[in-house]
């Protein structure tokens, strides 16, 4: 049983973790080197300037490309309002909009596995949020996003037929079915997991993990299995206070956001090509997300670009225009929180901020 004591011990030692939190130049360099780099090479390797003679950019392609920024700027809306939600208001609206960026930044600096949801406690606390509620907003995070996932992809198999969905017309996207339905199962396992933890039984999951990674080959993961018990049972105690409103407006704002975001990609086919099935361009979306949690790089970059020139290949075979497609979807969706988490950090990590914060 977890105690306010625990709890002020937990946010002390989050408190000196801030003190160490910082991101180097290689961070930010890597992943800028691997997505460009892919990109770069994909232009000298397949680039067609006759493939562009029939795109003659006018108003459609414009409005097509305003709205995939429009999409991408409500999803960020979006994201920064369930943050409020989430930490009951304790959060500014300028307080939850750096956690959301520095939540983006970090996951695109990291392994696409890692993440940056991890450290939304760490963002929260610096803006003011105690531990316990952190936590339970670091968990609730990603129960949520991770419904989204379970629910949607099945559901769109009831719109696109499977061969089309997958692609399996290349060696590489022809793995990409295998990959899918493996992170599917986990996230399945994974999202099972958090929902008897959060709301039913969280001693049974926690003792259970624990008895399971005591096993002699597994003891290596046994530490952060500990810290992850801890978190759920805090989340738990949290959680067990909200109303069923409070998990539908959630809920709701989780379907928004990110269909918003796989939306852009719709409109930047559209601005090239009205005469594609959006369902096929909408569901690749969901699936080359869930598989690029298999990639070591940062943010995905550099394998990202590559299975998104591969697998879409077939819906608009024009290389140039495709090639053009990937370089400003990574743009907005991208490089555009690398740009603001730049911007952002100076300001966030300076001393006089974190000392107004521990004073709270």
């Amino acid at each position: 049983m977890f105690t306010t004591n625990d709890w002020e011990q937990d946010t002390k030692s989050m408190g000196n973790k801030q003190n160490d939190f910082t991101f180097s130049a290689f961070k930010l360099i890597l992943p800028v080197f691997l997505g460009l780099g892919v990109i770069v090479w994909l232009f000298l390797k397949e680039f067609d300037p006759q493939s562009l003679a029939t795109f003659k950019p006018g108003g459609k392609a414009i409005f097509f490309l305003f709205l995939a920024v429009i999409f991408m700027l409500l999803r960020d809306a979006g994201m920064i309002w369930r943050f409020r939600i989430m930490s009951d208001h304790q959060l500014s609206w300028r307080s939850a909009f750096n956690v959301h960026i520095l939540t983006e930044f970090t996951s695109a600096i990291t392994p696409s596995a890692v993440g940056g949801s991890g450290l939304v406690m760490l963002f929260m606390k610096k803006e003011g949020v105690d531990f316990g509620k952190g936590v339970a907003v670091t968990i609730t995070n990603l129960f949520l996003d991770e419904i989204y996932f379970i629910i949607v992809c099945p559901l769109i198999l009831l719109f696109v037929p499977f061969y089309e969905l997958f692609n399996t017309s290349t060696t590489v996207t022809g793995t990409i079915s295998t990959l899918f339905w493996s992170v599917y199962v986990v996230f399945l396992a994974w999202t099972f997991i958090l929902f008897i933890g959060l709301f039913f039984r969280p001693t049974i999951i926690t003792n259970s993990l624990l008895k399971i990674f005591d096993l002699r080959f597994l003891k290596k993961w046994k530490p952060k299995v500990e810290s992850f018990s801890t978190d759920l049972l805090i989340s738990s105690i949290e959680i067990s206070k909200k109303k069923i409103g409070f998990w539908l407006r959630l809920l709701g704002l989780t379907i928004f956001n990110w269909t918003c975001r796989f939306m852009v990609v719709n409109m930047l086919f559209l601005a090239f090509e009205s005469h594609i099935n959006h369902w096929i361009v909408f569901g690749r979306q969901l699936i080359l997300w869930m598989v690029i949690h298999l990639t070591p790089t940062p943010g995905g970059s550099g394998f990202y670009e590559y299975m998104f020139n591969n697998y879409y290949g077939d819906i608009l075979p024009q290389t140039g225009q495709l090639l053009i497609i990937i370089a400003i979807w990574r743009i907005i969706t991208y490089y555009n929180y690398l740009i603001a988490g730049i911007v952002i950090i100076p300001h966030w990590m300076k001393p006089k901020n974190l000392q107004k914060t521990e004073n709270k």
